[in-house]
């Protein structure tokens, strides 16, 4: 695990991208980890690592919403679950964010 987190934090914001999608997706993964230690060891944005956080996660969220609407095992309105999602998902990367751009700057 941690040689794939040091492979993505070397791509920066595509990482932070792929990251949040693998976590977002079925594949148990935590882009929590990565995002903090590219805001920690690096000089990037804060607000872009937010955002293509969170594209990836309701990337990797949307995959997993249109299987199940497929499989037919999904009763709740699909575009309520992807708009909560996208504002969860959000929210938990941008306090996520400032707490460790705090610290580490």
């Amino acid at each position: 695990m941690e040689l794939i987190n040091e492979f993505l934090i070397q791509y920066g914001y595509a990482g932070m991208c792929i990251a949040a999608f693998l976590a977002g997706s079925f594949v148990p993964f935590n882009s929590e980890v990565v995002m903090a230690a590219l805001l920690a060891a690096s000089d990037m944005n804060p607000w872009l690592t937010v955002i293509w956080g969170t594209v990836g996660n309701v990337a990797g969220a949307a995959i997993g919403t249109v299987i199940c609407l497929v499989l037919g095992v999904m009763r709740a309105n699909p575009f309520v679950v992807l708009i909560t999602s996208t504002i969860g998902k959000f929210l938990r990367y941008a306090i996520l964010a400032y707490m460790v751009f705090s610290l580490a700057h």
